[in-house]
């Protein structure tokens, strides 16, 4: 009995500090980000700064999900600090209603996407690393993102990798692939409606191709990966139109 309270309270303590590092590691994330608006001037004042970042923030770790897919691997999943209702709530506040991003010309449509990726990716962190304003009025906020290839992703971005009859090497490049944590630098691009003083435009990229050549070491491997993928080398997003029927 003494042997189990001690050990009852021993991992108290452990979630106790897992707890605590996570609340510090969200405060750090908010310093950053702070620095990063202060650090443009005067254009800090801009609201498209504002909204840039505090996207990054609400949205760092995707959006929470009632329950992940059967076809997963061991990930420890992250959680948003931020329920979906208070995301939407920022994008329909800050956002047109006809907001345009890759799966389409609404708030639903970009809620949709990041609930897709969280739900195949449930450990995603994407941290924002700088904001940056273009000639062209564009802001573009440059990423670093980590997420771990689960069974899902290969069922939903790479289906050619694991499908009957596709052959060994195929088969072996998803062993390879299952499991591995993949590191990339990506951005995404605000483009702002000054008349409205809204995003009218979102579009997020992602360098998938150079974390894939480092795992897998040669051209010819990482062709065959995205030979008939529903992913491209430059984004991780997929066809969610047909990921959405299935």
């Amino acid at each position: 009995m003494h042997q189990s309270r001690y050990k009852m309270k021993q991992l108290k303590k452990v979630e106790d500090l897992e707890t605590s590092i996570q609340q510090l590691q969200e405060e750090v994330q908010q310093l950053k980000l702070k620095k990063v608006v202060i650090s443009v001037g005067v254009m800090s004042n801009t609201t498209v700064w504002n909204v840039a970042a505090e996207y990054f923030r609400m949205f760092r770790y995707g959006v929470r999900v009632s329950g992940l897919p059967s076809r997963s691997v061991a990930v420890v999943a992250t959680s948003s600090p931020f329920t979906a209702e208070a995301q939407r709530r920022f994008i329909l506040s800050t956002m047109m209603a006809s907001v345009t991003s890759e799966t389409g010309h609404s708030v639903d449509a970009l809620m949709e996407n990041w609930g897709f990726v969280s739900k195949f990716h449930p450990d995603i962190d994407v941290q924002l690393v700088s904001l940056e304003y273009t000639a062209d009025g564009l802001v573009i906020g440059k990423t670093l993102g980590r997420l771990t290839i689960t069974e899902n992703t290969l069922y939903h971005a790479f289906p050619h990798l694991i499908g009957a009859g596709e052959g060994e090497k195929r088969a072996e490049l998803a062993r390879r692939l299952l499991g591995q944590q993949l590191v990339m630098r990506g951005a995404v691009h605000f483009d702002w409606d000054s008349e409205n003083g809204r995003i009218a435009r979102l579009h997020h990229k992602a360098d998938l191709l150079t974390p894939l050549l480092e795992l897998l070491g040669s051209l010819e491997e990482v062709s065959s990966v995205f030979e008939n993928a529903l992913v491209t080398p430059e984004s991780t997003s997929v066809t969610w139109g047909k990921l959405s029927t299935q």
